[in-house]
């Protein structure tokens, strides 16, 4: 980007390249003798003129230029007692020689510059510059291309079209990637069961199940069911052996309860504790139906047996089922997972 600066002498807007910031140049407008500005905004003063008045070449050379004949006549002094006749020496005419005229293209004639102004000048006025530019701009490259439209360009619109149309419905449709069942394991309907999925593994860690357990004292206040148990199993069992229910206790130290993570996990299932707050999040490895278990910390149920279906899908997995709920509240439903999106279940055991 040029300098851009106004002569000092006559005011004219100017422009120079960047690279002859500082130097000193002659204004194409008037004329005179300039310094330009630097980068930074700053001018530098001119030089003071260091004329050599005992230069004998000097001396001689405005001596040849007074001599010369400006064509300004003079009025011969009046003749007076004991003046002296001078005679003033004249520089004999120069002829002009004839040029001779130069054919050119129009495409080879040159831009005339302002009076004053060489091609030799690193710099050029802001307004011709511009006007360059704008002439030297190529044309918009849509104006070079034809208008005519053919089959091919047809053809992929429509193809396009027909691609990126059922891509965005797609896109924009609402799913769900996790369906809750929730069913009571007295109440489980016995026609309701379907053939069931094949289950895909997953990534490892896939979080499946996410909530917050709370419980609701006599006073009728709710409050988090800290240590509430969530035990999540596949419907279909996979292998025989029985875990025993001991590291599933309320009460079961840290040792006993890391065995019965291992081993529910191996099971292909996952066994969590609610945090102070009532929160959990359980995670799986394997798309496919879950039996989830949700035993309370604090809430208890009425007295009476647990329902024998429920200790039916208990008895796949433990060795004393009836042993594993006791006489704490519990809430039994079906998880169908398909390793997407952990679904949301909060409970609050109510008062029996």
């Amino acid at each position: 980007m040029p300098i851009k600066f106004r002569c000092t002498h006559c005011n004219q807007f100017l422009g120079i390249s960047r690279a002859q910031g500082g130097s000193i140049v002659d204004c194409p407008s008037c004329g005179r003798t300039l310094r330009v500005p630097n980068l930074d905004g700053t001018v530098a003063p001119l030089p003071k003129p260091a004329i050599d008045l005992n230069d004998n070449s000097l001396a001689s050379a405005l001596e040849q230029l007074a001599a010369l004949d400006l064509g300004v006549p003079e009025e011969p002094p009046a003749a007076g007692p004991g003046s002296i006749a001078t005679a003033v020496a004249q520089a004999p005419p120069v002829k002009a020689v004839p040029l001779a005229p130069v054919s050119a293209s129009p495409t080879d004639v040159p831009e005339s510059e302002p009076p004053g102004a060489t091609s030799s000048r690193p710099w050029v006025e802001v307004d011709e510059e511009l006007a360059s530019l704008a002439r030297e701009a190529p044309e918009p490259a849509i104006a070079r291309r034809s208008s005519v439209v053919t089959r091919r360009d047809l053809l992929v619109g429509a193809t396009t079209t027909a691609l990126v149309v059922p891509l965005t419905w797609w896109f924009a449709t609402p799913r769900r990637a996790v369906d809750l069942v929730e069913e009571g394991g007295a109440n489980r309907p016995a026609g309701r069961e379907s053939a069931p999925a094949e289950p895909t593994p997953v990534a490892e860690s896939v979080p499946a199940l996410t909530g917050r357990i709370t419980y609701i004292t006599p006073d009728g206040e709710s409050l988090p069911d800290a240590g509430a148990r969530v035990l999540m199993f596949p419907e279909q069992r996979q292998g025989s052996a029985l875990m025993s229910v001991d590291g599933f206790a309320a009460n079961a130290d840290a040792a006993d309860q890391q065995l019965a993570r291992e081993s529910i996990k191996l099971s292909g299932g996952a066994y969590v504790l609610a945090d102070a707050r009532g929160r959990y999040g359980a995670d799986l490895r394997s798309s496919g139906t879950y039996e989830i278990l949700i035993i309370s910390n604090y809430q208890s149920r009425p007295a009476g047996p647990v329902p024998a279906d429920l200790l039916k899908s208990l008895a796949r997995y433990f060795d004393r089922p009836q042993q594993l709920i006791g006489q704490r509240s519990y809430e039994f439903f079906h998880l169908r997972f398909t390793g997407r999106e952990p679904a949301v279940r909060d409970h609050v055991f109510q008062r029996s």
